[in-house]
């Protein structure tokens, strides 16, 4: 198990924990902190969320039970003896006082009392123009709660997960209809053929308990076929070593453990494939990488060691692992997306960066959209477009004009500053030397959605854009917007595509 790994390297390293100086280093800092992720730099968080927050989180994991620490304290009963079973947190301290103290005044000591207020980004985006806005009541109840999306090309058709504990279908002629009662919240839908596959949670909070599972849906009768499952949140159904039955891929993200699944139909059942253990699974993408015939997998890992891996094919089932990208913990990657930018015939990938709700919730510089060009499967950074709290990203050519366009939505956005910035078109005038105009929809609703997805709704050859309201208000936003979510008469917006 990788947390377990990650201690036990951890453990192995303590007696290097301090320079023959005594005095604070990098070197004692990547020894403790390097040992599980990529190390933070201490500008890369204000003063107070290093010394009252993300220190805290770290000295669990040495076994520190004072200054606030010892995060089991706050933990349901049910969570505490599944935490305990990974052994995650050592009961006793194994860190000096010493060496700690050095830790944390590296951090505190060099950290910025506070972040920029990002005033350059303020009239940055023009009004978007090419699409046209509709807003759509799909429900007839008070707030929204939009978890999953995804549309059905085959039958024009939207599939939409709601928290409470509804799915169903949408067309543009017909409304809601098909709806489905689930266990838990969806958190993905996949359709095949006439089938529709549904990812169910468990927990929409951070949870170690195997309460997820997969359901079918054929003739809106539902049957779940897959279960116990660690909050899962994404799945692929696919042919992975095509022999003509689909095998079901589950990112379990979980909280303090999870990893990377495949499940095999044998008969009526299916059996369990582990392909790798690791929290924080939570996109996985299916393309033949190295181009010998077989289907691979690409697989985002956004929980503390936040990467994304190739998984290749080399026989039935079989994967072979290859970490292509390794980022900042507190970047917190959300989302990715392969595209053939440059048209070369290789996949490169558009990452969307900015999860915002654990120990760190504040506006980051450092949030965003980034593109990794590859040649050989080695990507390399080529363009970044700073953009608080991203959580979704698409990349398609939305106007025809030969390159790709991107849009975003941002969950975690800086409301208080830059309302109209939940969502964002990035429009291609410049593929070469990475040049995006940027658009926002301005004077409207400003965006709170956890979702996103393109679709052809109104059948006349060109993607929309698709969100749904998620109106809690999880992040700090001004009250008046917290209430116009919460009232707002509609439950689905669809940007409708007006470029000539």
């Amino acid at each position: 198990m990788r947390v377990i790994f990650c201690f036990t390297l951890l453990y192995s390293l303590l007696s290097f924990g301090q320079s023959s100086s005594g005095e604070p280093s990098k070197e004692i800092v990547q020894i403790y902190c390097g040992a599980c992720h990529i190390v933070p730099d201490p500008s890369h968080l204000p003063k107070d969320l290093w010394e009252k927050n993300v220190l805290p989180e770290m000295g669990s994991y040495y076994g520190i039970q004072k200054q606030g620490f010892g995060l089991l304290k706050k933990r349901k009963p049910e969570d505490v003896e599944v935490i305990k079973s990974l052994n995650i947190y050592p009961e006793t301290q194994v860190i000096s006082d010493e060496t700690w103290q050095l830790i944390k005044d590296y951090y505190i000591n060099n950290a910025p009392e506070s972040f920029p207020t990002y005033k350059e980004r303020k009239n940055r985006t023009k009004n978007l123009k090419s699409f046209k806005r509709q807003d759509i009541e799909l429900l007839g109840q008070p707030e929204s709660l939009i978890t999953s999306m995804v549309f059905d090309d085959s039958k024009n058709r939207l599939w939409v997960g709601e928290d409470r504990l509804i799915a169903f279908s949408w067309t543009l002629k017909n409304g809601p209809a098909n709806k489905i009662t689930t266990t838990s919240t969806v958190s993905n839908i996949q359709i095949k053929s006439d089938v529709v596959y549904m990812l169910e949670m468990g927990s929409l909070l951070p949870s170690d308990q195997k309460k997820g599972s997969v359901a079918m849906i054929s003739n809106n009768k539902k049957k779940t076929i897959i279960d116990q499952l660690g909050r899962p949140v994404y799945m692929n159904v696919n042919d992975l070593n095509e022999d003509g039955t689909n095998e079901i891929v589950v990112c379990n993200f979980g909280n303090k453990s999870g990893g990377l699944e495949v499940y095999q139909q044998v008969g009526e059942t299916f059996e369990k494939i582990l392909i790798h253990e690791q929290a924080g699974a939570i996109k996985s993408l299916v393309h033949d990488m190295d181009n010998d015939g077989r289907k691979d997998l690409v697989v985002m890992f956004a929980q503390g060691d936040e990467s994304i891996y190739i998984f290749y094919q080399k026989e039935d089932l079989k994967f072979e692992m290859e970490r292509v990208l390794r980022f900042n913990p507190l970047f917190g990657s959300s989302d990715f997306v392969l595209t053939d930018y440059e048209g070369d015939g290789d996949m490169d990938i558009v990452v969307a960066q900015g999860d915002n709700a654990d120990l760190s919730v504040r506006p980051k510089q450092y949030h965003g959209i980034r593109i990794f060009i590859n040649t050989n499967n080695k990507f390399e950074e080529e363009f970044f477009y700073p953009l608080h709290g991203a959580t979704k990203i698409i990349a398609h050519d939305f106007d025809k004009d030969g390159d790709v366009d991107l849009a975003a939505i941002a969950f975690f956005q800086n409301y208080e500053s830059f309302p109209n910035e939940g969502f964002i078109y990035l429009e291609n005038t410049d593929s070469e030397n990475f040049q995006f105009e940027s658009f926002s929809l301005k004077n409207s609703d400003p965006v709170k959605s956890l979702t996103l997805e393109k679709g052809d709704v109104d059948k006349d050859g060109d993607m929309d854009i698709i969100f749904g309201l998620f109106s809690w208000p999880i992040t700090k936003a001004p009250e008046s917007l917290k209430t116009l979510w919460q009232t707002a008469p509609y439950d689905l917006t669809v940007l409708f595509n007006k470029q000539e």
